[in-house]
């Protein structure tokens, strides 16, 4: 019998870089083959065997140095793209390998056809121009032709499979193979097309990258679908291989001042069904003051090792709390560094994000994000965002084949819109013309995916202007996008001040993204892309359910067409990848819907097991459901096992322990608890482990051998509550005829009179356990908290608009803060997060010059409340003053000082002409306000081979009056390459001293609209009576050139102390009457 396992080309688009924009087609023509473009597996009873076989072959000619070269294509194909040599199709492969073995292609049959090039009028193949950053622009890289292949070579490629090594990839080890379905006959200038070749699947014993001795490999869900995909040859599974999916071990390494902030999200994974470890990055072994970057690989690298493994790992806090190796392409930081965890190449062995964090606040808002978006979803019409996508993408052009990006996202577009998935709507911001209001729109109108491909910077993207601002301002609230990016350094949170643009939609508390993946370099043209189409297929073809397990699969997708050697560029991806929220998270793309209660649940005692269902119908999608099976004590979960659903939507989960309840959790669906069937073995539980003294406690017993017990009606039991010497009696109703669980409740407020700390008890007599024991005693336990939190160390703080509230709690609070200019405060804000400890609540929007009284109230976690006024005479602060001054408006020309060195051209005053552009945008054609601006070569761009520093405005000097807060802000618009090559600076001089740099350009910048700038000179001006600033351009290089300087507008804003008058005291008495009658108690001095 033979088993057949293919790859239809037809299916799977894939583009790379090579071909440059400024060509075109000059003619073309197709060969027909027959067959389909694949790659087939088979498994005879003799020997495992490769097919491959071809449909079609595009020929079109590209016009160079007036030459016609022939571009070959094989729809959907990968092309080589070794720069300077031929660009020819071929297909890839992986094969699922063994712990040591390694597989050779020999080649049994080969089928070809030759096509003579010459008598279509081609001087050759077109060579591909290689990889090469987006930053570049396609048209400024040469044609080379490689003379070694061009002028001396015979065949090219001169082999007819192109093998990989062993890899490994977390409990899967594999190898990669290119099949040249094209190659060229230099000395005859003929193709030579592959029609259909066989190659015998031929293994050995070399022990390449062997996997490690007795290590197991165990599948989980991260790599199990990828197995089943990826692999040609999973037919005949290697039997090392575990067949029982898990959900595998998840790490938390946390910077140690967030620890509270994320654990709502650490107890929400484990009630999920993740195994969660939790360490704190000071528990890191280390010789310094904090673990270093290798000291913390070393520590994930133990745990992968350890008997548990590990599958998955989040990072929570920013590049300066928690570092990153470098990567060895190009010293990338590298998040995915800390994955390549077995064996010696460059596959990611674990799943990993990053929860970018440098504050408190900056957790808190990332996890309730996170922790809404999958326990709280939409349903009915307000479902409708979960359903809908957009593309941002502009004109740009380049790759094999070439298209521009926004025909790329078409292709996305394309696959997402495909009625066998779920998406309906597609949203396209294309082209230059495209506008960051556009943005704006489509996130605020609710899109559950986003795609990016084009150029971009730290803090924006190229095409829409899009940025930081932009995303910061979005007011999306719960409608919250995953975003896949290609574009240069939009992840680049290793920046030394503020945050990248992938941060900055993630950290937005009141809408922007729920997870952004983005590069933390420049990325190349088109290999993301390859990453980003094997992101969409393993979401749409339900390989991978997770943001993780998806961004996982895109970089196993590079991998396979780029090469996963330390210089590919599969590995360029991999370690400048960044995924920013949660790995664990499902995304969603339909209404969630609701398991059914599970009614199939058994319990072998060491194996749980149950099927999901929807609707009476079993969950038909592997692995897109956990469920988590424990046993629940109040609010106390204890993990017995979880796993995941096979294609029938059966789990069969390995367990310590008898479970109570499960979890069901999953791809489009509404996580949801249910109580599992009772055993003859009765428990007897309370709702609540800890509890205040008033509350309403639910008491629960499960046992299905009661005697008097009729399987036809409602039955009631009766347990007793022990407080002290006190024994109250509760009557427990089943909770449906023959459930043989038993609800009821204890109201403590009137059943019991307790006090803080003390211990409430069930006790529940079990008449049989089933395993011979006879009236067993169940009890259970909970305490009584009846004291609100302590507040202390309380200080406000104050500015022209704003107060900030500081004070720490002894317990987990939320706070309500009582604010106004009278006593008792009018007006409220309030923090709902459960904080112990240091808390900040921010007051905005507050008058200047003004005192304000403040009072605090916390309520712990069991609803006890505590106030705190200072004893009623309330905290007070002083809001600041403000004053806005306008320096210059540049109505008129303030004669400032120009020093333009020996350039031709460079500062000028008058109005700009909307000149320049040659690169990223034009000069305006007015000013922000007025006509008049100050700038560079107002006609055009700025000057190649300009010096350092050679352009400069300088500023008359600037009075610095007394301040609490200095900040000087102006309008720019400005354009400047990178500081590879050209530079723009503002320096800053005070009491006429020297100038010292206050700002450079730290990429390219390319404003297409003023731009509001603010630079704080509160620390820098203490001390100083006057400044003067100084703008300049240079150095630049001798290529390309931008707009240039253009500034509008310059204000100076202070924050100064008022001389606050305070009102009138609560009470008073000058006594300059004598009348102490208001005194309660006359003292005299004897």
């Amino acid at each position: 019998m033979t088993n057949l396992r293919f790859i239809n080309f037809l299916l799977i688009l894939i583009a790379i870089t090579g071909i440059a924009p400024s060509v075109s087609t000059v003619f073309g023509q197709e060969f027909h083959f027959g067959g389909n473009t694949q790659v087939q597996y088979r498994d005879s009873e003799r020997h495992e065997t490769i097919e491959v076989t071809l449909d079609k072959l595009n020929l079109s000619g590209i016009r160079v140095q007036n030459q016609n070269y022939a571009f070959p294509s094989i729809d959907n194909a990968s092309y080589l793209t070794n720069k300077g040599e031929p660009a020819l199709p071929f297909l890839p492969f992986d094969l699922l390998l063994g712990d040591s073995d390694q597989v050779e292609l020999k080649l049994l049959s080969l089928t070809k056809r030759e096509i003579a090039l010459t008598p279509l009028g081609y001087a050759g193949v077109i060579p591909s121009k290689g990889h090469f950053n987006r930053n570049i622009d396609p048209n400024d890289v040469p044609w080379l032709f490689e003379p070694k292949i061009y002028e001396e070579g015979t065949i090219y490629p001169d082999r007819h499979v192109f093998q990989g090594t062993p890899y490994i990839a977390g409990p899967l080890r594999g190898q990669n193979f290119h099949i040249p379905v094209v190659k060229w006959n230099i000395e005859e200038n003929t193709l030579i097309v592959v029609e259909r070749a066989t190659f015998e699947i031929v293994r050995k014993e070399d022990r390449v990258n062997p996997r490690a001795n007795g290590k197991e490999k165990r599948l989980t869900g991260l790599f199990s679908e990828m197995m089943n995909r990826k692999y040609l040859n999973t037919l005949r599974t290697p039997p090392e291989y575990d067949t029982l999916v898990e959900s595998g071990r998840v790490l938390f390494l946390v910077y140690d001042e967030f620890i509270e902030e994320v654990q709502p999200l650490i107890d929400w994974e484990e009630q999920v069904g993740y195994p969660v470890s939790t360490t704190l990055l000071s528990e890191v072994p280390h010789a310094g003051t904090s673990p270093a970057e290798n000291e913390i690989f070393d520590y994930v690298q133990a745990e992968y090792n350890s008997p548990e493994g590990l599958t998955w790992l989040i990072l929570v806090g920013d590049y300066q709390e928690i570092g990153n190796l470098p990567g060895q392409f190009e010293s990338a930081p590298c998040d995915a560094c800390y994955t390549k965890l077995e064996g010696n190449d460059h596959h990611p062995d674990i799943a990993i994000s990053r929860i970018s964090a440098q504050t408190e606040l900056d957790v808190t808002v990332q996890v309730d994000k996170f922790l809404n978006y999958e326990q709280n979803p939409d349903s009915g019409s307000s479902a409708d965002w979960y359903s809908r996508a957009f593309g941002v993408a502009g004109d740009d052009t380049g790759g094999t084949p070439s298209y521009t990006d926004w025909q790329r996202m078409n292709f996305l577009r394309d696959i997402l819109l495909t009625p066998s998935f779920h998406f309906n709507e597609f949203t396209e911001i294309y082209h230059a013309s495209a506008s960051a209001a556009q943005v704006t729109t489509a996130v605020e109108a609710g899109h559950s995916l986003g795609l990016y491909i084009g150029h971009g910077s730290e803090t924006s993207w190229a095409t829409t202007g899009f940025n930081v601002d932009n995303a910061s301002a979005l007011t999306n609230a719960n409608m919250l996008p995953i975003v896949w990016d290609v574009a240069c350094v939009n992840g680049a949170f290793q920046r030394p001040s503020g945050d990248c643009f992938a941060e900055a939609w993630v950290k937005n508390e009141g809408g922007g993204a729920v997870s952004f993946e983005a590069a933390t370099t420049n990325e190349s043209w088109v290999p993301p892309c390859d990453a980003q189409r094997g992101i969409l297929d393993a979401f749409r073809n339900g390989w991978a359910f997770t943001t993780g397990g998806q961004h996982l699969y895109g970089k196993e997708t590079c991998f396979g067409i780029n090469g996963d050697t330390s210089s590919s560029e599969g590995n360029k991806f991999m370690e400048q990848s960044t995924l920013f929220g949660n790995c664990l998270m499902w995304p969603r793309t339909q209404e969630p819907q609701t398991p059914d209660e599970p009614l199939d649940f058994m319990s072998t005692g060491t194996t749980a097991s149950l099927t999901v269902q929807i609707n009476g119908t079993p969950l038909s999608l592997a692995n897109s459901a956990i469920v988590n099976f424990y046993t629940k004590n109040g609010s106390d979960h204890v993990y017995c096992g979880s796993g995941l659903i096979d294609e029938n939507g059966f789990v069969q989960a390995p367990i310590d322990g008898e479970p109570t309840h499960c979890h069901i959790h999953g791809f489009n669906l509404v996580p949801v608890e249910y109580e599992l069937a009772a055993r003859p073995s009765g428990t007897v539980s309370f709702s609540a482990s800890v509890t205040s003294c008033s509350s309403l406690v639910h008491i629960r017993v499960s046992d299905s051998n009661i005697s008097g017990t009729s399987p036809t009606s409602i039955d009631q039991i009766q347990v007793n509550v022990i407080h002290g010497t006190t024994v109250v009696p509760i009557v427990l109703t089943e909770t449906q005829a023959d459930s043989n669980i038993f609800s009821g409740e204890l109201n403590l407020a009137q059943d019991l009179s307790g006090s803080h700390g003390d211990i409430v008890s069930v006790e529940y007599i079990d008449e049989d356990d089933g395993a011979g024991n006879l009236n067993q005693l169940r009890t259970a336990e909970m305490t009584l908290d009846c004291l609100g939190p302590v507040i202390s160390d309380v200080v406000l703080t104050a500015s022209e608009n704003a107060i900030t509230v500081a004070f720490t709690t002894d317990e987990k609070s939320s706070t309500l803060v009582n604010y106004g200019e009278a006593t008792p405060p009018a007006f409220s804000v309030a923090d709902i997060r459960k904080i112990s400890g240091s808390h900040s609540v921010l007051i905005e929007g507050i008058d200047s010059c003004k005192r304000y009284y403040v009072e605090l109230v916390c309520t712990d976690e069991y609803g006890n409340e505590s106030t705190d006024n200072n004893s009623g005479l309330y905290y007070s602060v002083d809001s600041l003053g403000f004053e806005q001054t306008v320096i210059e408006s540049f109505d008129a020309d303030p004669s400032w000082q120009i020093d333009n060195g020996n350039a031709s051209n460079g500062w000028e005053f008058g109005t700009p002409t909307g000149g320049g552009g040659q690169h990223g945008s034009p000069d305006p054609t007015g000013g922000y306000t007025g006509d008049h601006v100050y700038g560079v070569n107002l006609t055009g761009d700025y000057l190649n081979n300009l010096g350092a520093d050679e352009l400069k405005l300088t500023s008359a000097e600037i009075a610095i009056p007394d301040f609490s807060t200095l900040k000087f802000s102006f309008r720019r618009w400005l354009g400047v390459e990178s500081p590879s090559y050209d530079h723009a600076r503002l320096k800053i001089s005070f009491d006429s001293g020297p100038f010292e740099t206050l700002w450079e350009n730290s990429q390219a910048i390319a404003d297409s609209d003023w731009v509001l700038v603010t630079y704080d000179l509160t620390n820098l001006a203490q001390g100083h009576s006057s400044f003067q600033l100084r703008w300049t351009q240079g150095a630049t290089d001798g290529s390309y050139t931008y707009c240039g300087w253009n500034i509008d507008d310059l204000h100076l804003q202070r924050s100064y102390e008022c001389e606050v008058e305070a009102p009138d005291p609560i009470f008073k008495a000058d006594f300059e009457n004598g009348d102490c009658s208001e005194w309660s108690q006359m003292v005299s001095n004897q």
